[in-house]
């Protein structure tokens, strides 16, 4: 049988560590994720609604999606 898919919540509101798929998230750091993240994901999904021009204009997805 397929295992199921990973999924991690990215985020920097500590308001959503209630879901045991959360991980603090900083754009200002883009890549200071855990060490298993490197190069372990298949697809990004993105909710950007909410992200500031300075989040948007610096890259900060860029450099995560690249990294993981």
């Amino acid at each position: 049988m397929d295992q199921a898919p990973r999924m991690s919540l990215l985020e920097f509101d500590q308001r959503f560590s209630m879901f045991k798929e959360f991980v603090h998230y900083d754009f200002q750091s883009p890549t200071k994720l855990p060490g298993d993240f490197k190069a372990a994901y298949d697809r990004i999904l993105c909710d950007p609604p909410f992200l500031s021009a300075d989040c948007q204009t610096k890259g900060a997805f860029l450099d995560m999606s690249d990294w993981i």
